[in-house]
């Protein structure tokens, strides 16, 4: 026979599945798309970053492209780089004037095609000194990358002159000075240092590092940290950036990138995804911590539910089995439940109902017994009276007792009607019978004082 589930083992599955389900409907989500979802989210938050970021920069660098032209076209500027003008104070004065503005974020560099006029609103490098053989065959000096530009454009890098780091230069923005005969003058030199930077490249984000890169170098520059710069085909994250993928996932970092309008420059925004990973399988972790102890809680409000139900039951079983065996006392049952006091006032009615049909089935039973016995003693008493008769009637007989004969004759015929006789209707003849053996036994009792006379109608 297939054993069935206790009432702990019912409640026991119950807690478990209703427990269960939602957590076992999380793990599955995460098992599924939280990954997907985690990577998705990231690169949403970090390129509305990088997006604000590259509008900000790009204006930036827009407003300083437009100092460089400004001072390249400036006859000052010419006057100065092809020596008619003696004098450089009117041209220093006129760089200092151009970047008023960002003079704390940007520094401006002059030089004539042969450095012999050099001005700067800072410390003039020696990296742009065209008089040192270094200089003139560095084919990454901004000064000779711009050769490879239309006459009227300007070059703006990433590959700049390194510094100390105390303000790193983001990017380098050179433009060449024209005479009035086409002849290249000199140079304007516009760098943007990376204090700039800091009004709002770098409030709190998502962004783990922030790279500027020059697709068309390629090289990048790490706005946050500066001294790591390079071929990004050098660095992992970043292989995919070289070959030509802007938004791609590696297995540590998110990466996204926007384009600085107008240049060959790209904003790259870098998200490491292994924190939030390591909070997901921590989350992951609460959860299976969760699922053990919500079994644990289960085992134990399923134990307290079970015994809170099943002693009343088994009291209630014991009433019964008491009952069986034909103890018809009144249960003591008593439980704190709505629905047990119930059943057991049910109960303790239905054995106060057996006790009583009980007693009604005896004192039936004890009534059947005395009419029984009654019946019997009816049956008894005619017979006995029969055999008296027929026995007065024999010793008649015998003692030539005529008359004692007559009457014991005539009153066993009366009674036999009577017992025989249980119609309420009867013959006009059996009638006259009965009337015949009265009068007989009437007549010998008063002799001749009683005179009868019969008259019936023979029809």
């Amino acid at each position: 026979m297939k054993r069935r589930p206790d009432l702990f083992s019912r409640l026991l599955s119950y807690f478990l599945i209703c427990m269960a389900i939602p957590i076992l409907v999380l793990m599955v989500s995460y098992l599924t798309g939280s990954n997907a979802n985690l990577v998705k989210s990231l690169q949403e938050q970090a390129s509305y970053t990088v997006s604000q970021n590259s509008a900000e920069l790009t204006r930036l660098i827009e407003r300083l492209r437009h100092d460089a032209y400004e001072i390249a076209k400036n006859p000052v500027t010419i006057d100065t780089l092809n020596g008619r003008k003696a004098d450089s104070k009117e041209l220093s004065d006129l760089l200092f004037k151009t970047i008023a503005g960002d003079a704390s974020d940007a520094q401006v560099h002059v030089l004539d095609s042969t450095a012999t006029t050099r001005l700067s609103t800072g410390e003039f490098p020696e990296e742009y000194d065209l008089r040192t053989f270094q200089a003139r065959l560095d084919p990454r000096s901004p000064l000779n990358m711009v050769h490879s530009l239309p006459q009227s454009s300007s070059l703006l890098t990433v590959v700049g002159r390194p510094t100390d780091g105390s303000n790193p230069i983001i990017c380098t923005i050179v433009r060449r000075v024209y005479d009035d005969k086409g002849v290249n003058c000199g140079y304007v030199i516009v760098e943007l240092l990376g204090s700039a930077l800091g009004k709002f490249l770098f409030p709190e984000s998502i962004l783990n590092e922030e790279l500027l890169y020059d697709k068309s170098v390629p090289y990048y520059l790490n706005l946050k940290q500066p001294q790591l710069n390079g071929d990004p085909a050098s660095v992992s994250d970043l292989r995919q950036l070289s070959q030509g993928k802007l938004n791609y996932r590696t297995d540590q970092s998110v990466v996204v990138s926007t384009p600085l309008l107008g240049t060959s420059l790209f904003l790259v925004g870098l998200v490491n995804i292994t924190p939030y990973q390591k909070n997901i399988r921590h989350l992951l972790a609460i959860v299976v911590v969760a699922i053990l102890l919500g079994t644990a809680l289960s085992v134990v409000l399923a134990l307290v539910f079970s015994r809170s139900i099943s002693h009343p039951i088994q009291d209630l079983m014991q009433a019964m089995m008491e009952v069986e065996k034909g103890n018809l006392q009144s249960p003591q049952l008593s439980s704190d439940i709505k629905e047990f006091r119930q059943m057991e006032a049910s109960f303790k009615q239905m054995v106060a109902q057996i006790v009583h049909l009980l007693a009604l089935t005896k004192e039936e039973e004890a009534k059947v017994i005395e009419a029984e016995r009654k019946a019997l003693e009816s049956q008894m008493k005619p017979h006995f009276l029969f055999n008296t008769l027929n026995t007065i009637k024999a010793l008649a007989r015998i003692h030539n007792e005529e008359e004692i004969y007559q009457i014991s004759l005539k009153l066993g015929k009366l009674l036999r009607s009577t017992v025989d006789n249980q119609d309420s209707l009867c013959t006009v003849r059996e009638s006259m019978e009965m009337v015949d053996s009265y009068l007989t036994i009437q007549n010998i009792r008063f002799g001749d004082r009683l005179h009868v006379e019969e008259h019936m109608d023979e029809a």
